[in-house]
């Protein structure tokens, strides 16, 4: 794993951890099911993921812009 792939890696852990939950409880509230909101944050997360090579990591605002 290239530096600026574990980086990636690091700052994309970071952020599963802290709005996971949050958007999935959220979500949640909206559509009242909990296995299509977690299919919804999930597929959200591996969007994220999948696009790490566009996304700059060095923006103090790459979080929100990912969410």
């Amino acid at each position: 794993m290239s530096p600026s792939d574990k980086k990636y890696s690091q700052q994309f852990d970071e952020l599963f951890r802290e709005y996971f939950e949050p958007l999935l409880n959220y979500i949640n509230v909206q559509l009242k099911n909990i296995e299509d909101s977690r299919e919804i944050v999930q597929s959200t997360f591996l969007n994220i993921w999948n696009y790490r090579g566009k996304i700059d990591m060095d923006s103090p605002a790459w979080k929100v812009i990912c969410i």
